[in-house]
C-alpha cells in the first residue's frame, strides 16, 4: 500500500484553513513604511507639489507605477510556508482569481488547498518587479 501525501496535506490545510485568517497577521515596520511613503507622495500631491513616485513607494513596470511591497517577508519563512491560501480551482478559474495569498504579496505554499503549487499562476519563479538585494 503507498502512502498518499497529497490527501495528507489536503487534510492538514483542511483543519489549517478552518482556522486561521491571513487577514489577522499584523503589518510589519517595513509594511508601515512603505505605506506612511505612499500617504506622503499622496497629501503632496493634493498640495501640488510633484514629486518622484519612484522615491516614495512605487515603481515603474511596464509603463506604470505600481505599489513597492514591503521589503520585508510578512512573517517568518517558517510560518509563511504553513498558510493555506483557501484558492479555488474550477473549469473557468484557476487559483490565480482568488489566492489570498497572492493578495497579501505570498507566494504559495505546500499547503495551498487545492493547487497544491503544480498549476499555481503564484509560484516564487514570479516576480513582483521589486528586488530588494539589501534585505538581510
Amino acid at each position: 500500500m503507498t502512502y498518499d501525501t497529497t490527501a495528507t496535506i489536503r487534510k492538514v490545510t483542511k483543519t489549517l484553513s478552518s482556522k486561521f485568517n491571513l487577514a489577522a497577521l499584523p503589518s510589519t515596520s517595513a509594511a508601515a513604511l512603505q505605506n506612511s511613503l505612499r500617504v506622503y507622495i499622496q497629501v503632496q500631491q493634493w498640495l501640488g507639489n510633484n514629486r518622484d513616485l519612484t522615491e516614495w513607494g512605487w515603481f515603474m513596470k511596464d509603463g506604470g507605477f505600481n505599489l513597492v511591497p514591503s521589503t520585508l517577508l510578512a512573517a517568518s519563512e517558517v510560518l509563511l510556508q504553513l498558510i493555506p491560501c483557501n484558492c479555488k480551482i474550477t473549469l473557468t478559474r484557476d487559483c490565480n482569481v482568488r489566492c489570498q495569498c497572492k493578495k497579501a504579496d505570498i507566494y504559495f505554499t505546500k499547503f495551498c488547498t487545492y493547487c497544491l503549487g503544480e498549476t499555481c499562476k503564484n509560484s516564487a519563479t514570479h516576480t513582483s518587479g521589486f528586488e530588494n538585494d539589501d534585505v538581510e
